[in-house]
């Protein structure tokens, strides 16, 4: 399986005629499209202008076919009218230590991501605007990949599968970003994803995989007329979250 993600700056004025829109016109167009198991739209509850278009797919070579696809040129063109201009700079390390400032791109940045684990109940069908999505990002040692994998097939899947309101979870792993995963759980609402966090076991885990961690994980900057700071920040572990607006699984 492979997870494919779309990352859209939309205009807050525009965002409900943005969702009505991917409703009505996207979701059916993904269904019609070979491989493509589901698709989500989900909105960032830190940011209103950050949008996720996240899909899964039976195989990389579906999800790259679409990407080349006049379909996905089309939908594209129809969908920019709705975005918000780019606003963002990104600051990384370079080789000798310096720090290069690079202007984000206007167009919509594709992520894509192989599914290395994941829970093995049917993939949601994203229809309830109470369900809520946790991204969760880290980058690992490049000796530790294969540890973190598979403890997260043994103890992460089974012990999310028995925590309430956890719908699905799977972890992939980044193709750009060399020893990069992201651990994506699905939950029934945002409340049951925030008692996860506060029971204990999200610190357990943590604990028993921060020996993998990598000491840079990444470097940002953000220089938005929204925004009064203006901060580079770096960490090993960084968690997002997002509302699920809209969605189906075509399974």
């Amino acid at each position: 399986m492979y997870m494919r993600v779309l990352h859209l700056k939309i205009d807050p004025l525009k965002s409900r005629a943005f969702e009505a829109f991917y409703d009505k016109n996207i979701v059916p167009a993904l269904q019609k499209v070979h491989g493509c198991l589901s698709i989500t739209l989900v909105r960032s509850a830190q940011h209103n202008d950050e949008f996720l278009s996240v899909t899964l797919w039976d195989e990389q070579e579906d999800a790259e076919a679409f990407n080349q696809s006049e379909l996905f040129q089309k939908l594209l063109g129809e969908v920019k009218q709705y975005f918000l201009d780019s606003s963002e700079w990104k600051i990384k390390l370079s080789d000798d230590y310096t720090l290069d400032f690079e202007p984000a791109d206007e167009e919509p940045t594709i992520m894509s991501y192989p599914v290395v684990a994941e829970s093995d109940s049917d993939i949601p069908a994203t229809d309830a605007s109470q369900m809520f999505m946790r991204i969760l990002s880290v980058k690992i040692l490049p000796d530790k990949i294969e540890q973190v994998k598979q403890f997260y097939k043994d103890e992460i899947v089974p012990a999310l599968k028995k925590t309430t309101g956890c719908r699905y979870a799977y972890l992939s792993e980044s193709i750009k970003e060399e020893n990069e995963v992201f651990s994506v759980t699905i939950w029934d609402n945002k409340r049951d994803a925030e008692n996860y966090e506060r029971s204990g076991l999200f610190d357990e885990f943590k604990e028993k995989l921060k020996h993998t961690f990598s000491e840079l994980h990444q470097w940002k900057m953000i220089l938005d007329s929204n925004y009064d700071e203006k901060a580079a920040t770096s960490k090993a572990l960084n968690v997002n979250y997002y509302n699920i607006v809209s969605g189906s699984s075509f399974k």
